[in-house]
């Protein structure tokens, strides 16, 4: 042993201890262990993930069975959508109009509602999305359960036309119906052309018309 050389058991640690080289070492090597482990258990749930996410693209019975309640997102074959809110106007009495029932452009009779909708669509494509608000549609049913033969009101009006929504990107608008004022539950049903059967939300139900709110209005307004 040559001057200046300690061995094992004049260490100050001992010989039955690490050196700090030593326990540097071993302590990186189950770091590593660790950090892979670690990795391959979250590169597998990246995979795994991304294995659903192409599945909801994909196939669509992994859409909603139940209609989608006001504010929730639904998977589509392109991205989201969404009914985001609605409002409910019962139209005016002809006491309210002050008897005034002539040459109001529009005017919702009392024994009827407009339903104003603010409804979004988000596109995730990498290819540009053809959409139209006609693609929304407004429906009613007696019972608390939708159906297909469920009466149909068309679109009034729109706050936006038909058009094309580029990757990544999301379009909201108004959408006004007029529907009756008969306690029917209220529906929206979104057309994915990539899907038979349209998206349904639940849009509650509409109150019914007060006895007497259509005196003074004339045959052809009701």
């Amino acid at each position: 042993m040559t001057e200046g050389e300690v061995s094992g058991a004049d260490s100050p640690v001992g010989g039955g201890l690490l050196s700090p080289m030593r326990a540097g070492a071993a302590a990186a090597l189950v770091g590593a262990i660790v950090v892979a482990a670690l990795g391959a258990y979250l590169a597998a749930g990246m995979v795994g993930d991304g294995r659903r996410a192409a599945d909801l693209r994909a196939d669509s019975s992994l859409a909603p069975r139940s209609p989608a309640a006001i504010g929730q997102d639904v998977r589509t074959s392109f991205g989201v959508a969404a009914v985001e809110g609605i409002t409910k106007m019962s139209g005016p009495t002809a006491r309210k109009l002050a008897g005034v029932t002539h040459g109001i452009q529009s005017l919702v009779p009392p024994n009827k509602i407009q339903v104003n909708a603010t409804v979004t669509i988000t596109n995730l494509l990498a290819r540009p999305l053809h959409y139209s608000p006609a693609q929304f549609t407004l429906r009613a049913t007696r019972g608390g359960k939708f159906s297909r033969s469920a009466g149909t009101f068309p679109l009034v009006r729109a706050s936006v036309s038909r058009g094309t929504l580029q990757p990544d990107a999301s379009i909201e608008a108004t959408l006004n119906f007029v529907a009756p004022r008969d306690g029917s539950r209220l529906w929206m049903t979104f057309d994915d052309p990539a899907r038979a059967p349209p998206f349904v939300f639940d849009l509650g139900r509409t109150d019914r018309t007060p006895r007497g709110a259509l005196n003074h209005y004339h045959a052809h307004q009701r």
